[in-house]
């Protein structure tokens, strides 16, 4: 059975996706971070993701970006001035990461990707790590709950648009109510999005 495969029966809402072809370095990271990131959430003061993602995450990406020519530094947040990739995280806030990432890693695919080995490498790397920072923004604490009344499954990927790359108007939502700043009104008149279809394009 595939090594993915069984990771995702195994941790269940614990999985983050390693895509194929990830540097070793970030993967054995990402697979160690995901079997222990369980209490963990950006909301919680007891057990901070991001004290998480500075002890496992980032020395694996300094020691990948360590491998690579410093022209690769120009498409990971924070490399090219010596800066953590979990204190660009503190600067800038999760959500704001992905959408910083997604964005460089497009420039570097559309100017600099030149399809070897190790720029796909690069690009499964980046984009596993983007799947870690969502992952990240859309995790709750374990012991919270949602408002009664209203059924939210937060651990769901909610991901992006596929046709513009911003957040779909669903993940906007659920970051809202994650960081309590959605007040009763705008509950109510979301509640179709937790039982009927979702439109998940922008």
């Amino acid at each position: 059975m595939n090594i993915e495969h069984q990771a995702r029966l195994d941790l269940g809402q614990d999985y983050i996706a390693i895509l194929p072809g990830c540097a070793q370095p970030v993967s054995l990271a990402i697979a160690k971070f995901r079997t222990c990131w369980g209490p963990y959430s950006a909301f919680s003061r007891r057990y901070p993701i991001l004290r998480l993602i500075q002890e496992l995450i980032d020395p694996a990406i300094a020691e990948y970006m360590d491998s690579l020519p410093n022209s690769y530094k120009n498409y990971v947040a924070g490399s090219g001035s010596g800066v953590g990739f979990s204190e660009i995280i503190r600067l800038i806030g999760l959500e704001a990461m992905v959408r910083m990432q997604r964005q460089l890693l497009r420039q570097f695919i559309k100017t600099s990707d030149e399809q070897t080995q190790r720029d796909q490498c690069f690009v499964a790397t980046i984009e596993s790590l983007i799947e870690l920072t969502w992952d990240c923004a859309c995790k709750r604490p374990k012991k919270s709950t949602a408002t009664k009344g209203v059924n939210l499954n937060v651990q769901r990927k909610h991901n992006f648009c596929e046709f513009c790359g911003n957040l779909t108007e669903y993940s906007k939502f659920m970051l809202t109510v994650e960081q309590r700043k959605t007040n009763e009104v705008e509950l109510i008149d979301h509640k179709k999005l937790g039982s009927g279809p979702i439109n998940f394009r922008s």
